[in-house]
């Protein structure tokens, strides 16, 4: 059976029953935060879903519970400050249950706390993070990133995002090799006229011309030739991050080494 994890939700919250309504959680609701820090004190949850910013005080009462936000006003500032303060997650509204639901389904299994997310630059025109090298450490980055505005058409910034995932996630798989004493600098540049995602992993790098568990290597007429390669290196199915991205963003530009790419999106 299931264990059940406890859930605190601290102040004015949306209706969460959807988000909870199969999970093996025991929920304690406090609408009074200075009524939650006693319960955080003696309980230590498991789980913490608020909607205060300010993170300080739960951190001070129960140090290794995951905290989601879901914050009134999604500023990148706000979103910055929750990362720099080891926030699990964040959302600004129009809030996405389904989004929501994943995020604490995720926290809920996850064992243990972790940190794996480290601000170097906090400058949202110029944000700058080293990551673990864990797929659910990058997922959790992905959506902090998908909160921040860009002012870019929805559907440009949603391949931009598409893009930076899938290298994201090789740099993590192939560079890292999944290893979260590892870490991969992640930097967000956004200027007047372009989104710059540059991406730089801890491995040796590689040679574009040896991908030959890679989509973008497969000759005219084999396009799922790679799929056997990579079953015989032992990889998860895939192998299209570089081929996709090519697709997706204006720029995609490696340094010698390959242990470093930079994805370029142009806009109006």
């Amino acid at each position: 059976m299931e264990e059940s994890r406890t859930t605190f939700l601290i102040g004015p919250l949306p209706d969460l029953d959807p988000v909870f309504s199969d999970l093996a959680c025991q929920i304690e609701d406090y609408p009074d935060a200075a009524v939650a820090m006693e319960g955080l004190w003696s309980k230590q949850p498991d789980l913490v879903i608020t909607s205060y910013p300010n993170l300080l005080p739960v951190r001070m009462a129960s140090p290794e519970s995951k905290v989601i936000v879901l914050c009134g006003e999604a500023t990148p500032e706000r979103i910055v400050s929750a990362i720099r303060k080891q926030a699990y997650g964040f959302f600004g509204p129009p809030y996405d249950l389904n989004a929501i639901r994943d995020l604490v389904e995720q926290a809920i299994h996850e064992p243990g706390f972790d940190d794996g997310i480290r601000v170097i630059s906090g400058d949202p025109r110029f944000l700058s993070l080293l990551l673990r090298c864990r797929i659910a450490t990058a997922d959790r980055l992905f959506r902090f990133l998908n909160q921040m505005r860009t002012g870019m058409p929805q559907e440009e910034r949603n391949r931009a995002a598409m893009a930076f995932r899938e290298m994201l996630l090789n740099a993590i798989e192939h560079g890292g090799k999944l290893d979260p004493h590892q870490w991969v600098r992640v930097s967000r540049v956004r200027t007047d006229r372009t989104l710059v995602y540059h991406i730089q992993d801890p491995g040796e790098g590689f040679s574009r011309e040896r991908l030959e568990h890679a989509a973008i290597s497969n000759p005219a007429g084999e396009p799922a030739k790679h799929m056997q390669t990579r079953a015989e290196y032992g990889l998860r199915p895939g192998g299209f991050g570089i081929l996709m991205s090519s697709k997706l963003v204006d720029e995609v530009i490696y340094n010698e080494q390959g242990n470093e790419v930079i994805l370029i999106k142009h806009f109006d």
